[in-house]
């Protein structure tokens, strides 16, 4: 007979002064009819089956070491169980497998001294027990055939899909039987010609300092110490030695976009770690030739004895400045690993924050906009400049500035023109449960042709085609298993 290995809800183990009694759970989802009578006609129009909801329910005893502890244990499993959101839930007699469920219901418990006894029942609304993970890793010789993915589940799934770009292309399309995810346009070569619409002016991953050069200044402080490259894949303070100053100091170096713009997207990727007894910040600037600021964004802790981290952003022009990004976090965040996002398009000016949760998964935090109504703030950008700091003489949080990210949006088309929506380097995911397309870890909408009904993968072989078959390279279609 297998062990039973516990109960685990959202990766978290049961408390260990539960024990399971039993476990009741259906065979199979509720399942009801889709019919429909004619009058005149005998019988019913059968048109498939309704798949409902599951319940799980666990029957369990606590005993307590001792009298009056009892109602401290169940405040722990009250803990324990409870989420606004379905989490993952593994039972112990089949640790491969998972349900999406939450808590429901009553959770009377029946007390006698130091021994409660009750159950607990979990509802899923996704009645789906999930499985293994299973990732189909598409061939470099790949050249337009049909790729075989074996579903290996008892019912349908939704893969996601991954690929690395390698050439510029207008289009990109994913297709299974009759379901496709179709991005941009293809082009005839005899009467169009493709157009990169958004050029990155900057596109810089902060592997090297080449190309950087020590800023003059920083607002309200002092350029002290350098940067240094760290893990070959950001820049941090060196040696994180930021020096003296009354003020901010720390490092700040800028670089020159390949063009000026007016009409831009920038995305700055960092990292801040503090806590109550450190400050620190976080900051990205964009500059004109003569390195007059334009533009401040940053993120910071400036509060000794309390640790609340702060998002802020400035434009600059006609010899004033605008703040028009002002956000506190939640004070449960203290380390935030993320994206700022800012852009300006004509007159209008936005800035977003987001929060990494998982390898290339974000969670948008904030969001403003701004409308220049008066045209104060239209000079071009020439430069960008990171900086990271501390003040005063306080213990400086850790700081590392990640990718910087400037595309111009000064580029149109004309009706011979057909966009350029994938460049070398990008990375495309697809993920056809959620229906999320991502470009860069980022939302990639735009160039998505209406009609596409993203991908299921029946049970056993489903055949799939993949074009431009030349364009992209370590292609990966995963899925996991389900069943009923």
């Amino acid at each position: 007979m297998a062990n039973f290995l516990g109960i685990y809800l959202n990766d978290i183990k049961m408390p260990d002064f539960v024990k399971v009694v039993g476990i009741q759970h259906s065979v199979l989802p509720s399942i009801s009819q889709n019919t429909m009578s004619v009058a005149g006609r005998a019988g019913e129009y059968d048109y498939g089956n309704v798949i409902g909801t599951r319940e799980i329910t666990v029957d369990i005893q606590i005993v307590a070491p001792e009298e009056n502890v009892l109602p401290q244990l169940l405040e722990q499993l009250g803990a324990w169980l409870y989420y606004e959101d379905a989490q993952k839930l593994v039972l112990g007699d089949n640790p491969n497998k998972y349900y999406m469920a939450k808590f429901t219901g009553d959770s009377n418990i029946k007390e006698s001294f130091v021994v409660g006894e009750g159950s607990l029942t979990f509802l899923c609304t996704d009645p789906y027990i999930y499985g293994l993970s299973r990732t189909n890793v598409i061939p470099s010789t790949y050249a337009g055939e049909v790729l075989e993915v074996n579903n290996t589940g008892n019912a349908e799934t939704f893969p996601s899909m991954k690929f690395e770009i390698t050439k510029d292309i207008t289009n990109f399309t994913v297709v299974s039987d009759e379901e496709y995810v179709d991005l941009g346009t293809p082009y005839d070569i005899n009467i169009e010609s493709p157009v990169n619409t958004s050029p990155y002016v900057m596109k810089d991953q902060l592997t090297t300092t080449n190309g950087w050069t020590t800023a003059p200044s920083v607002e309200g402080g002092a350029v002290t110490g350098s940067f240094e490259v760290w893990n070959s894949h950001c820049f941090r303070q060196a040696s994180q030695d930021y020096g003296t100053g009354s003020q901010w100091h720390g490092a700040a170096m800028l670089k020159s976009l390949t063009t000026s713009v007016s009409n831009y997207e920038m995305t700055f990727y960092f990292h801040i770690d503090s806590n109550v007894a450190k400050v620190g910040r976080v900051q990205v600037c964009l500059l004109d030739a003569n390195n007059v600021m334009k533009g401040r964004f940053q993120i910071k802790d400036a509060s000794i004895g309390s640790s609340r981290l702060q998002f802020e952003g400035w434009i600059y022009g006609s010899g004033k400045s605008k703040q028009y990004a002002s956000f506190t976090l939640p004070a449960s965040i203290m380390k935030l690993t993320g994206y700022m996002r800012i852009v300006k398009s004509g007159r209008y000016y936005t800035a977003e924050l987001y929060q990494e949760v998982g390898t290339r998964k974000y969670k948008y935090l904030y969001g403003t906009r701004f409308f220049d109504s008066k045209q104060e703030y239209q000079d071009k950008v020439y430069k960008a400049q990171l900086h990271v700091g501390v003040s005063g003489s306080a213990s400086p949080a850790y700081l590392e500035c990640h990718d910087l990210y400037i595309i111009s949006k000064d580029v149109t088309k004309n009706d011979n023109q057909v966009p350029l929506i994938l460049q070398s380097g990008d990375v495309l995911e697809i993920d056809n449960a959620k229906g999320a397309i991502l470009k860069n870890g980022q939302p990639f909408y735009q160039y998505l042709n209406p009609t596409s009904t993203f991908i299921k993968l029946e049970r056993g072989i489903n055949g799939v085609i993949v074009s431009p078959a030349d364009a992209f390279k370590n292609g990966e279609i995963s899925f996991t298993e389900r069943s009923l």
